[in-house]
Parts: C-alpha cells; structure tokens; sequence
C-alpha cells in the first residue's frame, strides 16, 4: 500500500502497491481406516513453505504481506472413534507449529505450537434422536491458537439433544 496525502483539492487515498513475488510450495498426506469392534482412525498433515521476494526496498512486515513468516510450516489432525449399535465415541488431536503474527503495536510477535484435543460421547435414544456430550480445547482451559497478543480459545463442554428427520 502506498498512503497519498492530502492536499487543498484532495481527500487522502491508498492505493495497493505489488511489494513482493511470493512462491508457495508444499504437500499435504492423508490417511483414514477401520478397524474390527466398530473402531475407526484417520489422520492427515500438511506441510507448507513460502519463499516471499521483496521488490527494492519494502518491507513485508509494515505491509502485513509477510506470507512466509506468518504461516505455520505444519498442521495436522489426527482422529480416532469408536460406534457400535447406540453408542459412538471419538477423540481428535490438531497439531499446529509455531509461527509469527502480527502485532496490534506493530511488527511480528511469535505464537507457540499448540496441540488441540477435543472430543464427543453420543447415544442414539431413537430413531433420529441423539443425546451428545462433546468438548473442545479439553486441555487447557484458555489456550493460545492464533495470535500470540489475541484471543484465547476457551474450553468448551457441550450437551446436545437433536433430531434428523
């Protein structure tokens, strides 16, 4: 962005300027099955690099563009679950690398990697209907996952009753 001042005639103005050539590479694997007794699992990870090439003199950090510091390099999930007649069951783990963000003050403050777990009981009373216990952010009850200077994921512990018709 670049700011254009004011004058006597004018209103001031902003206008988006190109400040880099960004080149993003990466994978992403994934991997799910069942198991005999009702189990089930899936897991998937996915790795991302940005190489970020600023033009002349800017700088990618004032202009919040600096795409390779402010993405993590690996996230992953892993699930693993249990059903069998009423009764179903499963636990699930997000993996995130710690990465820069940036700050209200300016400039760049890290956020550590996190783990997420999270998890659900639910019983099938009838037809369509389930009652449901679930819980996110089970291992912490605030939990950094974003902004290192942001808000907190709470922990959350759900009771559900629904019916699908």
């Amino acid at each position: 962005m670049r700011s254009i001042a004011a004058t006597p005639t004018t209103s001031a103005a902003v206008t988006i300027v190109n400040a880099s050539d960004s080149k993003m590479a990466g994978f992403e694997l994934s991997a799910s099955g069942k198991l005999d007794g009702g189990f089930h699992w899936s897991a998937d990870t996915t790795y991302t690099r940005i190489r970020d090439m600023p033009f002349g003199a800017y700088n990618l950090v004032n202009r919040n563009i600096a795409f390779s510091k402010t993405t993590p390099k690996f996230r992953g999930n892993v699930a693993a679950g249990w059903s069998e007649s009423r009764w179903t069951a499963d636990v699930y783990a997000r993996y995130v690398t710690g990465y820069d963000a940036y700050s209200p003050a300016g400039g760049l403050v890290r956020t550590p990697a996190y783990v997420s777990l999270a998890g659900r009981v639910g019983y099938q009373i009838s037809d369509g209907l389930t009652a449901a216990l679930s819980g996110q952010n089970l291992g912490s009850p605030r939990q950094i996952q974003g902004m290192a200077l942001g808000l907190q994921a709470e922990r959350r512990v759900l009771v559900s009753l629904s019916k699908s018709w």
